[in-house]
Parts: structure tokens; C-alpha cells; sequence
């Protein structure tokens, strides 16, 4: 257990030392402060706005949960870059442990991030039963994002380059909100789309609950065995 507490001490010496991994720690706190006075002022003069508040929180909680893995990325493709992922691997943590404590802390923060947003948005109110199951799928999205960068990409420019795109991906699925057709159901392979489905249903709300738990936990899992075969 020793061992891998002082690899999250490690961590947090390495995130107060670096600037910008520092300023990416706040930036959850950035959003919510945006979205909670910065939404009702530009409601004034976009009053349309103020039909898509569901749509805009669903988003933002899930980009809020990305991003304490957002901060692992960095700290791991520098690793990478160093050619540590070799050495790791025949340390007694291993290259598994190693990874699930960033992961752990990728969805512990994550979840957090995400339940800020939610609760105290300010524009969008939902139950703290309801609050706690959609930040469980905003986070469970983050390590699934964040392995598959870090075992594809071969430095950190393509990393930075992949991060983007895996913005990009957060955003498709919002199709759900605006089309009820089966071709748009064809887009729960990307995992976000069941942080989507979950606040667009109404009747089937728990139902999508379990399948997407079920669907990000088996996705994880898969991601995570094709990380620990990095070299």
C-alpha cells in the first residue's frame, strides 16, 4: 500500500511544480464559475439559451470530469517519453499498479469535478440520486479516453495532438439531444454517449444507467489490458 501512496504524493509534488498542470487543476473550478454567472448574462441577449441549459450541463460535466485526466496525460506521456514505461514494468509496483493508481485518481477527481458542476451549476437542477449516477458516467469516461491516448500515441506531440480530438469526441454524441432516430443510437460506441442518453430519457433513465455502467466498465477494462502491454 506504501508503494503506491507515495506514487499519488509523487504526483502531487509533480503537479505543484509544474505550472501549467497546476493551472489545469483549476480549470473544473473555471467552468463552473463560467457557466454559473457567465450563462444567465448572455441569456439576456441570447434568450434562446436558456432552452438548451440541459444540453450545455451534460457537456460540461463530462468535460469537467476529463480533465484531472487531462493532467495524468501530461504526467504520462513525459514518462513515456522517457522511456520509464520499460523500467516501471519490472519494479516491484509493476506497470498494472502503476497505472490503476492514475486511474483511481482519474475517476476519484473526476467524479468530483463532475458533481461541482452538477450541483451547483446554478442554471440546471437535478436530484443528488440522479447528480451522483451522471458524474459516475462522466467519470468513467476519462480512463478510457486517456489509456487509449497514452497507448497510441509514440510521444507527447502526437499525445497533445490525440487530446483534441478526444475533445472532439465528447461532442458528437450530443447528437441524442436533437434526433430520435435509430441511426443516432448507432453512436453508444463513443462513451459519451451514455452521459447524453442518460439526461436526454426520461422513461428508460435507469435502464441506460446500467447499460452504460456496464458498457464504460467492460470498455475500461479492455483499454486497460491494451495499456499494460505499452513498452
Amino acid at each position: 500500500m506504501n508503494k503506491y501512496l507515495s506514487i499519488t504524493v509523487s504526483d502531487f509534488k509533480n503537479l505543484r511544480r509544474d505550472p501549467t498542470l497546476l493551472v489545469l487543476f483549476f480549470v473544473p473550478v473555471l467552468i463552473l464559475g463560467v457557466i454559473r454567472f457567465g450563462i444567465p448574462y448572455i441569456s439576456e441577449y441570447i434568450p434562446t439559451i436558456d432552452d438548451f441549459h440541459k444540453e450545455i450541463i451534460s457537456f460540461f460535466a463530462l468535460l469537467n470530469a476529463v480533465f484531472p485526466g487531462f493532467i495524468i496525460s501530461f504526467m504520462l506521456l513525459d514518462e513515456k517519453d522517457l522511456q520509464l514505461f520499460p523500467v516501471i514494468n519490472v519494479t516491484p509496483v509493476s506497470l498494472s499498479g502503476f497505472l490503476a493508481v492514475r486511474i483511481v485518481f482519474m475517476v476519484f477527481f473526476g467524479f468530483l469535478s463532475s458533481m461541482l458542476l452538477i450541483m451547483h451549476n446554478g442554471i440546471y437542477s437535478i436530484s443528488i440520486f440522479k447528480a451522483i449516477q451522471l458524474a459516475m458516467l462522466c467519470a468513467l469516461n476519462t480512463p478510457i479516453l486517456i489509456l487509449l491516448i497514452i497507448s497510441i500515441a509514440k510521444n507527447k506531440v502526437e499525445g497533445l495532438s490525440m487530446l483534441k480530438l478526444a475533445t472532439v469526441s465528447l461532442m458528437i454524441p450530443m447528437l441524442v439531444f436533437f434526433f430520435n432516430t435509430f441511426w443516432v443510437k448507432l453512436l453508444a460506441i463513443f462513451p459519451a454517449f451514455w452521459v447524453y442518453a442518460f439526461m436526454d430519457s426520461v422513461k428508460n433513465q435507469q435502464m441506460i444507467f446500467i447499460l452504460g455502467m456496464c458498457f464504460l466498465g467492460v470498455l475500461n477494462y479492455f483499454c486497460f489490458r491494451y495499456a499494460v502491454k505499452m513498452k
